[in-house]
């Protein structure tokens, strides 16, 4: 009976996920993540975070390293290690995994505009304002001014932590319990935070790497008035967690864009 359940949710969710393609997928253009080749390791063993840029995960196109403006790993006593970015990669970082416990590995994009452009080949992103986007000819749509945050979180053994740490993204996913509860067929509970409050009935999308078709995703749920969102993970893999949100630009920036989308990402193992 339970999985019978569980296969109805999903695929409902699938559903509604797909057509999110179609309606607002585009508005936020490519998004970055931050992934790690082994998100389950053990203390004393050694692993490499990355980003992935784009819609295809786990690698997608490679990031110039002029658009990042943090990049770092936090670990389970509370230290910070910095990563290094370089050119245009992957930013590939092997670190040592010393301690027990949940690692975080963030990222922050510095804040970029682009614009929808409608021309004689359809739709197609401009990087800069539309005052920038209309002397390249073309019919601007939108522009908006983008804010991306993602996190990826590495178990290195017995992990036992209640929950996982609030980092202060101005748009964050935060999972409420520990690595200890993200066992596949349960419900993985998130929260929601935009600039520190819970942002209440906010989309929220999880899939799994290697579901497919590349831009959709698997499942999709609004966050509840308290910001929380729960995700059915119904099988074990790396999941990754997403939410959109998007505000009205300030008056006086309307002249070169229109919107304001913040999108923030979390990456997890579920275990079986």
């Amino acid at each position: 009976m339970e999985r019978k359940r569980s296969n109805r949710g999903r695929w409902t969710s699938v559903a509604t996920a797909v057509i999110w393609i179609g309606t607002t997928g585009g508005a936020s253009g490519h998004e970055i993540k931050v992934l790690a080749s082994q998100l389950l390791t053990a203390p004393g063993s050694r692993d490499t975070v990355y980003l992935s840029w784009g819609h295809i995960v786990p690698v997608d196109m490679p990031i110039d390293a002029e658009t990042i403006k943090d990049y770092r790993l936090h670990t389970p006593s509370g230290s910070v290690n910095y990563l290094s970015t370089e050119g245009t990669s992957l930013h590939a970082n092997v670190v040592t995994v010393d301690e027990e416990g949940l690692y975080t590995a963030e990222v922050i994009r510095h804040p970029s505009i682009y614009t929808l452009v409608i021309d004689e080949t359809g739709h197609r992103h401009a990087t800069g304002s539309k005052v920038e986007a209309a002397k390249l000819g073309g019919t601007v749509d939108y522009s908006a001014r983008s804010h991306q945050f993602a996190k990826a979180l590495l178990i290195s053994g017995d992990a036992h932590e209640g929950s996982t740490k609030v980092l202060g993204h101005e748009f964050e996913i935060v999972p409420l319990d520990g690595p200890e509860s993200w066992v596949a067929g349960s419900d993985l509970r998130v929260r929601v935070l935009f600039q520190g409050k819970p942002a209440a009935r906010q989309d929220v999308f999880a899939r799994y790497i290697g579901f497919k078709p590349d831009q959709a995703w698997c499942f999709a749920i609004p966050t509840d008035n308290d910001g929380i969102a729960t995700i059915r993970v119904d099988r074990a893999g790396t999941w990754i967690i997403r939410a959109q949100k998007t505000l009205p630009a300030a008056l006086e920036d309307r002249a070169l864009f229109d919107l304001e989308s913040y999108t923030a990402s979390v990456a997890l193992e579920v275990l079986p």
